[in-house]
């Protein structure tokens, strides 16, 4: 439904009707649609955190990662970070913050890092999906360019080859 219809069509009527069952059974769940919408938000952040877990663990790695599960679900990706859960975001980055923590040797900075990679990843991809980048053409520089702005630690040089031919967006 939230893929087909987006956040709106989301109803505690149209989800038990969905699912087979009567919308009062459904309100023994959830109180209400936003209820439902931070539960389906848990449930995506929890996928997040697992396709990043498995991802190539490298910056670009997990940026390309990222990326890619949010244009496989972009009515869900709206959804992200929506309730602001710290308990579920902490669980969905713990593999970008120990990837971060090991290249920069400073767990705070690496939290820090973390918020503004996590910030420019997911707010470009809404921008993308909302279509901000209508002028066309391959969107991989701004991306990289985004990321060496953001941790130009990273050693950019030795993986320009790598992430030249995977940061499509």
């Amino acid at each position: 439904m939230l893929e087909s219809g987006g956040i709106r069509s989301v109803t505690m009527l149209g989800v038990a009707k969905k699912v087979g069952i009567k919308g009062a059974s459904l309100y023994k769940h959830f109180s209400d649609a936003e209820q439902l919408l931070i539960a389906l938000e848990e449930l995506n952040l929890g996928d997040l955190g697992q396709a990043l877990s498995d991802a190539e663990q490298s910056v670009p790695g997990l940026a390309r990662e990222f990326l890619r599960f949010c244009k496989s679900r972009p009515e869900q990706s709206k959804l992200l970070f929506r309730s602001g859960n710290p308990e579920v975001s902490a669980m969905t980055m713990r593999a970008p913050l120990a990837l971060l923590t090991h290249l920069l040797g400073d767990p705070q900075e690496a939290l820090i890092r973390l918020r503004i990679l996590t910030s420019f990843l997911h707010g470009f991809n809404l921008m993308d999906e909302a279509g901000a980048f209508r002028q066309g053409g391959d969107l991989s520089p701004v991306v990289e360019a985004g990321l060496r702005l953001i941790v130009p630690e990273f050693g950019w040089m030795e993986s320009k080859r790598t992430s030249e031919n995977h940061l499509s967006c």
